[in-house]
C-alpha cells in the first residue's frame, strides 16, 4: 500500500484537497477513479474564485457503459448488460425478445 501524503485532506466521497497558502488543489482518489470508470466531464471553479466552507468547488460527471459485447459473464450475458425493456421500464428476462429482435 502506498503512503498517503500528510498534506492531503480527504472527504468521505473519496475526494481530496491540498491547501498551499491561498491555493487549493483538488482531486479524487484511485478508488473513486476506478468506480467512476469513464470520466466525461470535469468542471472546476475558475482560478481566483473564492469558495466558502462546505461550498462545492468542482463537479465530475462519469458514465458506466454496459453492453452484451463486453459482458464479463462466464456464460451468456448478464441481466445488467442485456438491458431494459423500454416499453415496461423493467429488466429484460432471460430469453425475452425486445427492441429490434421483437419487431
Amino acid at each position: 500500500m502506498s503512503e498517503v501524503p500528510s498534506e492531503l485532506h480527504f472527504t468521505e466521497s473519496h475526494e481530496w484537497l491540498r491547501i498551499e497558502g491561498e491555493v487549493i488543489t483538488v482531486g479524487i482518489t484511485d478508488f473513486a477513479q476506478d468506480a467512476l470508470t469513464e470520466v466525461v466531464w470535469v468542471e472546476l471553479a475558475e482560478v481566483g474564485t473564492s469558495v466558502g466552507v462546505l461550498e462545492p468547488c468542482a463537479s465530475v460527471e462519469s458514465v458506466k457503459i454496459r453492453s452484451v459485447l463486453t459482458c464479463e459473464s462466464k456464460v451468456g450475458a448478464c441481466a445488467t448488460c442485456y438491458g431494459r425493456d423500454l416499453a415496461r421500464g423493467t429488466r429484460v428476462n432471460v430469453g425475452e425478445a425486445v427492441g429490434v429482435i421483437a419487431a
